[in-house]
């Protein structure tokens, strides 16, 4: 019988990642790592001229040649030095791992694909360090389900009307959890714990940016309210760049831009920012009947609501409220009730605001809501401005007859941000003031007369005006006091202008409501009135007011 000798060609070969690892190979000698399927072959020694002792790996189909070491320095080719003495390097997918795509992740929907990413890096982790950044690239991403948003969610997208959720349904479409929640891996097997967060599990940290949330058709009319982000429990998190918008019927009657709620008055919404944002077509843009602290409002736009900011309302006298929340250098038009309301807690403000002409005409032509409203003492309007106030304290021509609803409801400091110009002549009105309830105002003016400069007065002064509104409405009265200096004529004429209050009412003869405090000029000489040089002209002039108002 016939002996048949066949030849081989073995390399050595072991496990990598078993025993003493791979071993020193010799020069030229290949290595084969059964584990990880990788083949490798010895360097040599220096003396044979290799630049290093060591084992060189060998590409093969099995190599992901993004993760071998040592293959990305920052500007290589370039006089950068990463460092002082040898370069940093990483691997490929090291570099390409600094920045996460929602592309990396997969679902059978925009839901769920995002839901995997937001989970798979902020809820498994749960560490403020370890946490990345989301972005999301271009497009339209049709939201059917609540997407819950862990702690340290960062979620960046391309830009306002670039990158787009669109809620398609009846449900909270961003809602933030505490990092109590448990996640399996598998997404459809997620619920939300009914654990009652703490401070420090409750959600937090969490970021958006440069997006648009909206609504592909807005729910009927109706209770419950759905929001475009619910903010349940949420701490310390930043909303920059974001567009919260109804494109359907405006505004819509139950859906609301950012919901708020809390679990206890220290487990609470607060020391969050929202920094220009536009919050467009919805029912409110923000709704939080709850203890809710420390928020802020920045160069954020307003526009075509039922209702503005909405803070505290419902919330009991033993609970805090709303407390020192602020909205400062907005905008806000197109609101037919109120624009900001903190109906309890103290310390809230609203500054440098411009509010518009159609804000509280409950879309009608004339005034029907005031605009900022407070329900406690220790609450601020500063520096404002208001439409309002030209239309119904000054343009007396035209809106004399009408009801005055305050620019600033409530018990209050209030500075309107705006000086108001008007001309008075005899017989003429000055300017009104709201006449809601007891208030105290102080109103600095300036008075140009219409003379040539020989005969001209200046008269600079303040008018301190309290008001006192009684149940009994035909008991409710005014006092004016008016300090001035003047400049420019002889002093018994300079002092004959004389401002007189009282209180408006709908009807002088059978009053039922009251419309305004009326200031009126008069003179204190026997002349027409306003009877500036005492010639009997009733040459009047220019008036400049700026008010301030404490309830």
């Amino acid at each position: 019988m016939a002996v048949v000798s066949i030849s081989r060609i073995q390399v050595r070969r072991g496990t990598i990642n078993q025993g003493t690892s791979l071993p020193q190979l010799a020069s030229g000698e290949l290595g084969w790592a059964i584990d990880k399927q990788e083949l490798y072959i010895g360097n040599g020694s220096t003396s044979e001229g290799a630049p290093a002792v060591g084992n060189t790996q060998i590409l093969t189909t099995n190599t992901n040649v993004f993760e071998l070491p040592n293959q990305y320095t920052y500007r290589s080719d370039s006089n950068i030095q990463t460092s002082e003495t040898v370069p940093v390097s990483r691997s490929i997918a090291e570099r390409l791992d600094d920045r996460v795509s929602i592309k990396a992740f997969g679902g059978l929907t925009p839901a769920e694909q995002l839901q995997k990413a937001l989970f798979e890096l902020y809820l498994k982790n749960n560490s403020s360090t370890t946490a990345p950044i989301l972005y999301v690239e271009p497009g339209l991403f049709e939201i059917t389900e609540t997407i819950y948003v862990p702690p340290f969610a960062t979620i960046v997208g391309a830009g306002k009307n670039k990158t787009i959720f669109r809620k398609v349904g009846n449900f909270d479409m961003f809602k933030t959890i505490s990092s109590d929640s448990v996640y399996d891996g598998t997404v459809s097997n997620f619920t939300p714990t009914s654990t009652q967060p703490t401070e420090a599990t409750q959600a937090r940290s969490v970021r958006f940016e440069h997006m648009t949330l909206d609504i592909a058709s807005a729910a009927t009319s109706g209770d419950p309210r759905y929001y475009l982000l619910h903010l349940d429990s949420c701490r310390d998190s930043t909303f920059k760049h974001v567009r919260f918008i109804n494109a359907g019927t405006l505004p819509a009657d139950r859906e609301v831009a950012v919901g708020v709620g809390s679990s206890t008055e220290n487990v609470c919404t607060r020391d969050n920012k929202f920094i220009d944002c536009d919050f467009i077509g919805t029912k409110e843009a923000v709704y939080g009947p709850v203890t809710v602290r420390n928020n802020k409002f920045v160069r954020c736009k307003f526009d075509v609501l039922q209702r503005g900011v909405i803070l505290g309302e419902g919330v009991s006298l033993s609970e805090p409220g709303a407390e020192n929340n602020i909205i400062s250098d907005s905008q806000f038009d197109n609101i037919n009730q109120e624009a900001f309301i903190a109906a309890t807690g103290t310390g809230n403000r609203s500054q440098d605001n411009q509010y518009g002409d159609n804000v509280g005409k409950d879309n009608g032509d004339e005034p029907a809501y005031p605009i900022v409203s407070y329900g406690r003492r220790g609450n601020f309007s500063v520096d404002d401005t208001f439409e309002r106030t030209y239309s119904l304290a000054v343009n007396i021509g035209d809106n004399g007859l009408l009801k005055y609803y305050p620019e600033v409801q409530g018990p209050l400091y209030y500075t309107n941000g705006d000086s108001q110009r008007t001309t008075i002549s005899a017989g003429t009105p000055a300017f009104r003031l709201p006449a809601d309830a007891s208030r105290f105002y102080t109103v600095e003016y300036f008075f140009r007369s219409n003379l040539d400069n020989v005969n001209s007065l200046i008269r600079v002064g303040t008018l301190n005006i309290m008001v006192k509104i009684r149940d009994t409405i035909t008991e409710s009265f005014v006092d004016l006091v008016d300090e001035y200096e003047y400049i420019g004529i002889d002093g018994a004429v300079g002092a004959s202008i004389n401002f007189k209050s009282e209180i408006q009412y709908d009807d002088d003869n059978a009053p039922t409501e009251i419309l305004a405090v009326r200031i009126n000029v008069q003179a204190n000489g026997n002349g027409p009135d306003f009877d500036i040089d005492g010639n009997g002209d009733g040459v009047g002039g220019e008036l400049v007011i700026k008010i301030t108002s404490k309830s």
